[in-house]
């Protein structure tokens, strides 16, 4: 089926659950996205009758604070050891959360914790704004971040702004899981993503090197289905994809037979990591306790931690310095189309 983009109309619908929180609607006639402020989030995006990504569908239970599905994730993305790094020549040590040697997706204070401000915008876009203070996070300088989100055609466009008012870390990205046919699990979702070097990972989560992906199970340059390499893992203690790849191109996509559901995704920022929920759901959600794989993150960032290693982005945002970052999903139905 082609996508005839003339004549689309966008509708937009505000609606305020409490006074904390909103909840925005963008539909056309292709796409409908329902994005909530707590954590300028994704709760609902429905392409073809599927709402393709995963999470909690009570609001009750998608705004607490312990779990990231669908939500923006900052100031940074990914852990950050509690051993410490050095940012200008001063040292920092983050507070551990989740772990006892790390923290995970900004800490207790992180983005996807907090209630962004809606901003008044036109039919087709949403914004969001949040103003973060040195010690939300114990990260130097007060931060703004605007999340923008829009709605064109068949495309659901993401736009990341901010500045700092000292040198800090900024690494913003969005933690949605994707399942493009409701099944039960991904196993059988069809993905590429253009990178010939991954982040090589010991057991502790620490990073031991960059490798080619050739003749490894994280060589996704071709189609393939997401149970071949996480069959090849599954006796690791990742038991899956929980990858950092570095991208020849910022482009990946993912098809599913089933539904016959494609979409290809692609950013402005140098790494995707690749993460096919590889466990149980460790937060208190029934319906995620059932089985594992039941989604894939694809979340375009920094290098997640790369402050801790030089050959890696630092993830360094200079105080007068912008931080600008685009990401876009575009979905597609095509019933003739084998791979992605």
């Amino acid at each position: 089926m082609k996508v005839n983009l003339k004549g689309v109309i966008s509708v937009k619908q505000v609606k305020r659950i409490n006074d904390e929180l909103m909840m925005v609607t963008l539909k056309n006639d292709f796409l409908e996205v329902v994005l909530l402020n707590k954590g300028a989030s994704i709760f609902k995006l429905i392409f073809n009758g599927i709402d393709v990504v995963i999470g909690p569908k009570v609001i009750e239970d998608f705004i607490k604070d312990d779990h990231y599905y669908g939500k923006t994730i900052g100031r940074v993305s990914g852990r950050l050891f509690c051993s410490g790094f050095e940012i200008e020549g001063t040292k920092i040590y983050p507070k551990p959360y989740k772990s006892e040697t790390t923290t995970i997706h900004g800490g207790a204070n992180g983005f996807s914790t907090r209630y962004f401000n809606y901003v008044e915008s036109n039919e087709n876009t949403v914004i969001f704004e949040i103003h973060s203070k040195s010690v939300d996070d114990g990260l130097p300088g007060d931060v703004n971040l605007r999340v923008t989100y829009t709605l064109e055609d068949n495309i659901l466009h993401m736009d990341y702004e901010g500045d700092t008012t000292e040198t800090t870390l900024m690494n913003i990205t969005n933690h949605a899981y994707f399942n493009l046919d409701n099944s039960h699990d991904i196993l059988d979702h069809i993905i590429k993503v253009h990178s010939s070097k991954y982040v090589k990972f010991e057991d502790d989560f620490s990073v031991s090197g960059i490798a080619e992906v050739t003749e490894t199970p994280f060589d996704l340059r071709e189609p393939i289905a997401l149970k071949e390499p996480i069959s090849k893992l599954m006796n690791t203690p990742f038991k899956g994809l929980d990858t950092i790849f570095l991208l020849d191109q910022g482009l990946a996509s993912l098809y599913s037979p089933k539904s016959l559901i494609g979409m290809t995704l692609k950013s402005t920022y140098p790494s995707l990591v690749v993460y096919t929920h590889n466990s149980y759901s460790p937060d208190k959600i029934p319906y995620y306790k059932s089985n594992p794989y039941k989604g894939v993150a694809l979340e375009f960032e920094y290098e997640p931690g790369g402050i801790h290693y030089s050959f890696l982005n630092s993830g360094i945002l200079n105080k007068n310095q912008k931080y600008q970052h685009k990401t876009s999903y575009a979905f597609f139905y095509d019933p003739f189309k084998t791979k992605a």
